[in-house]
């Protein structure tokens, strides 16, 4: 409809469920609408349901009793494009529509890169739970081993609905070259997840990527 009355040709605006009572309480009610209905889940969240909750809402009522904040990662969306919720903050914010809840990896593996991994699924299909049926596995932030150096795999690259190559872009703003970043495509990325999803060094590209975007679009506002 925008783009037939000429409103603007290239970019049409949405809004969500949310947004829709916010209006009707605002236009209808003259109050501002504080509650969302989320969802909670994933393997760490000891009561997977739906919440209609407050903004501000204490994210630990959320968890078990005993269950400590450092001890699980929670993430705002889901685990491919969802942000990671800092420590720091204690309630629900405004935007949030889902929370996936992990357990945090406390251990690392001795040597694990040499492990036959018969229990484990890896995007090389270098383990050799690739001779073997579906299995389950337990879904935690020590999935795809520990953090550690890039080791130019390439299989970011292969993934990238964008067909970027994610570990040259993240070499650059590691070291600081926003406009290299920038001229092999920065800009392109459709901000997917599945770079940092695939990464056997477990970088989260898709975080620095999107903060450096929107770095660089406060700059050209400033400007």
């Amino acid at each position: 409809a925008a783009q037939k009355l000429g409103l603007n040709p290239e970019t049409v605006w949405t809004i969500d469920a949310q947004g829709v009572l916010g209006a009707e309480q605002a236009l209808n009610h003259g109050r501002s609408y504080v509650t969302r209905v989320i969802s909670v889940g994933g393997p760490a969240a000891s009561k997977p349901a739906h919440y209609r909750l407050p903004i501000g809402y204490p994210l630990s009522a959320l968890l078990e009793q005993d269950t400590e904040r450092l001890q699980v990662r929670m993430i705002d969306g889901g685990v491919l494009t969802g942000r990671v919720i800092d420590v720091a903050q204690k309630g629900l914010d405004a935007e949030c529509v889902a929370l996936t809840v992990l357990k945090e990896n406390t251990e690392r593996e001795v040597l694990a890169f040499v492990q036959a991994g018969l229990n484990k699924h890896s995007y090389s299909r270098s383990f050799a739970s690739v001779l073997k049926p579906l299995f389950r596995e337990k879904y935690t932030t020590a999935v795809r081993g520990e953090p550690r150096p890039c080791l130019f795999c390439g299989y970011c690259e292969d993934v990238c609905p964008a067909g970027l190559i994610p570990h040259v872009i993240y070499r650059y703003l590691d070291n600081d070259r926003q406009e290299d970043a920038l001229r092999v495509g920065l800009h392109q990325c459709v901000e997917c997840g599945l770079c940092s999803y695939v990464c056997l060094s477990k970088i989260e590209h898709l975080q620095m990527f999107r903060e450096e975007k929107g770095k660089i679009a406060t700059e050209g506002e400033a400007a």
